[in-house]
């Protein structure tokens, strides 16, 4: 799951017919489509000043303010995606300021609520790499907010049930990045059991999220040190991950699912001391994000998962005493940081135990 961006709200858009609505159309489409998150983010960012340009001819106009923060949502998950965590808080801030705006004018629009609580869901995911979290948490707990009332107000709702769960599911992971394991694993079971209830009727989305929280919820043992609780949930979602990979074996989705629980399963593995069982689960995450990397040759991001699965599995080879192909996997994964122009540290650090 991704945050903010598993929960896009349909999103209309300027009325008027005329080129500068059309144009806006044109890159708001590009920019929220396939590639590269950087040629992405250029694509919102021309959609952007131009609906800054429509809000300035038309200062009242509704569809330009709606077009305003779509797009300012858009660059600001797009900033985040490619590290410039800063601007994109400065461009979900000014999103957010425009859906205020909106429920001051509207204040009974569901939408606009709706539209708040993607924002504080952008701002909590951009804000979770901050040491201290709380910004993180603070925002969370500003979407969950939004998105229990919603759900509440209307409990036949599959959508906003939906919605909550993912919402419990950020909650969950800011939670764990502050240590609070107990409240996550409160979080995510919360969030399992409405993915429970919408997985039952078989959707292959709806699937993926039982996967995702079933693996969630072993996190949380594990960081507790509940190993054979947390195995149980990886087993679970790994039976269904593997399924949807058969399904269809080119969604990134699915193989990005499965590539995580099988890393769990090899984290679950060291934890009890079997080393030959963890280095076969972290072998199968590695082929997993090679099949990844290979739809995408030159994400970055794919890369940086291709060379995290390296280092996991060098290490394990070189605690089973295989130090030539432990060096093998972690000179692999040094090769592609340092192409990504990422700090070599870790790597450097395994690979001098070795010598």
């Amino acid at each position: 799951m991704s945050g903010a961006g598993m929960a896009w709200a349909q999103t209309s858009i300027p009325e008027g017919g005329g080129r500068p609505e059309e144009q806006w159309k044109e890159h708001n489409v590009r920019g929220r489509g396939p590639g590269h998150p950087a040629d992405r983010l250029i694509e919102n960012q021309k959609a952007l000043e131009i609906a800054r340009r429509g809000l300035e001819r038309e200062p009242a106009s509704i569809a330009w303010l709606n077009a305003l923060w779509v797009s300012c949502l858009a660059v600001g998950e797009a900033q985040e995606m490619v590290g410039e965590r800063s601007d994109a808080l400065v461009s979900l801030n000014e999103g957010k300021a425009v859906v205020e705006r909106l429920v001051e004018i509207e204040p009974a629009n569901i939408r606009w609520q709706e539209a708040m609580a993607m924002f504080w869901s952008a701002i909590g995911l951009a804000s979770i790499p901050d040491e201290q979290g709380e910004a993180a948490l603070s925002a969370f707990d500003a979407e969950l907010a939004i998105r229990r009332h919603l759900a509440e107000a209307a409990p036949s709702d599959a959508r906003a049930r939906t919605n909550l769960m993912y919402s419990l599911h950020n909650l969950g992971s800011a939670q764990m990045k502050r240590g609070r394991f107990a409240d996550a694993e409160a979080s995510y079971r919360e969030a399992l059991a409405i993915a429970e209830e919408v997985g039952a009727k078989g959707n292959a989305h709806r699937q993926g999220d039982l996967s995702a929280m079933y693996a969630r919820v072993g996190a949380a043992l594990l960081a507790q040190g509940d190993v054979q609780a947390a195995r149980e949930y990886f087993d679970k979602s790994l039976m269904i991950a593997e399924r949807l990979v058969r399904e269809d074996q080119k969604d990134i989705g699915r193989l990005l699912a499965l590539g995580e629980v099988q890393d769990f399963l090899g984290r679950t593995s060291l934890r009890w001391g079997n080393l030959e069982q963890a280095v076969q689960s972290f072998r199968a995450a590695l082929a997993t994000q090679q099949r990844v990397l290979a739809l995408h040759p030159q994400d970055p991001a794919w890369q940086m998962r291709v060379s995290n699965s390296l280092l996991a599995l060098g290490m394990v080879l070189a605690r089973q005493g295989l130090a030539e192909e432990a060096r093998d996997a972690l000179r692999r994964g040094r090769g592609i940081v340092v192409e990504l122009g990422a700090s070599p540290d870790w790597f450097d650090e395994q690979l001098s135990k070795l010598n």
